[in-house]
């Protein structure tokens, strides 16, 4: 069984039985585009992409890469293999020197390691898996189209060069400008990774914490890990620690908001998401790029990895186009701007 440690404690991975499928199918049949994974921040990309890698590493017929871009200076975390290479000799591939977290200058020369396992490794037979983690927050958003472009050209190169039974380049990201940018190009399709649903929160939330507040904790984070594991263990779940901490970060946001001119839009969109799409006035476009780049916000109108929808849900701020990445952030807003 497939466990996470936080902290000095392990817990069981929840869920994401669906999108492990769909994973392992794209694994088996390959791609010929990039595949792009992006969603709320905190809403478990990473385990997901390790539990895959997990899930497949014994298998022999795959070929397993995985790269976690923002990881700053442990090899051994920044870069995971199931052939039998050591770290420093894929590290040793790489002559370039940039100011980026080290997972990231990993990224920048796939190529170069790549080529060096294929010389050593017969993979005309494999099922090549490629999975670059959290690359956005890495390399920048300046460098999001060329390296998407890289990637394609790479596997590209890698299929006809040498025919692997199929290859599989997967990549993710929070940043939800990063989206936009991707989506302008051929070469990458963008699939939509959610929070948890009710019931594998409330297994998670067992695991932590008092179950008697499952449901405060399921209204307040919707379902994001990251901010349900931070509640419960930072804040020893105490809800209003927790809230008050999250206020702190959205005061500077509504300063920002309010030195633009544009507090009218805000208020507006706490009560009303969809404003952000549907509105027609220039302050809702201003305020959306604040929102976004804040990770406040994540425009949901891509299918799931599982091919699903994510439905509305007003209770948590969930819209037809938009959603705030957790609904603690609308309540947070309203008492800030009530105040104001």
């Amino acid at each position: 069984m497939f466990k996470i440690r936080v902290n000095s404690r392990e817990i069981r991975f929840v869920n994401r039985v669906k999108e492990l499928e769909k994973l392992r199918e794209l694994a088996t049949k390959g791609s010929p585009l990039v595949e792009f994974v992006y969603g709320p921040e905190g809403c478990g990309k990473t385990t997901l992409m390790k539990y895959f890698a997990h899930s497949i590493k014994d298998n022999k017929k795959y070929t397993v890469i995985y790269i976690d871009a923002i990881e700053v200076s442990d090899p051994e975390k920044a870069i995971y293999t199931n052939i039998n290479i050591t770290v420093k000799e894929i590290l040793d591939t790489i002559t370039e020197t940039f100011n980026i977290p080290l997972g990231g200058l990993i990224a920048l020369n796939l190529s170069k390691i790549l080529s060096h396992i294929i010389n050593r490794f017969k993979i005309s037979n494999k099922n090549i898996v490629i999975i670059v983690d959290d690359v956005v927050r890495s390399i920048g958003l300046d460098k999001v189209e060329y390296y998407i472009k890289y990637l394609y050209e790479l596997g590209t190169k890698i299929k006809i060069e040498h025919e692997p039974e199929s290859l599989l380049i997967l990549a993710t990201t929070s940043e939800g400008v990063s989206r936009r940018l991707i989506a302008k190009h051929r070469h990458a399709v963008i699939h939509l990774l959610w929070n948890l649903d009710k019931r594998s929160t409330e297994e998670l939330v067992e695991q932590l914490s008092n179950r008697n507040i499952i449901e405060d904790i399921w209204e307040l984070t919707g379902g994001n890990p990251a901010r349900i594991i931070e509640l419960a263990v930072r804040f020893d779940s105490n809800i209003k620690k927790w809230l008050s901490k999250l206020e702190e970060r959205l005061m500077d946001i509504v300063h920002i908001v309010r030195l633009k001119s544009l507090i009218k839009y805000l208020r507006d969109v706490v009560e009303n998401i969809d404003l952000l799409y549907e509105g027609y006035e220039e302050g809702y476009l201003k305020l959306l790029g604040i929102l976004e780049e804040s990770n406040l916000v994540i425009y949901k109108g891509y299918s799931t990895l599982s091919e699903d929808h994510v439905s509305p849900d007003p209770m948590l701020g969930i819209g037809r186009y938009y959603a705030w990445q957790i609904p603690a952030y609308t309540i947070i807003l309203r008492k800030i701007l009530n105040k104001s």
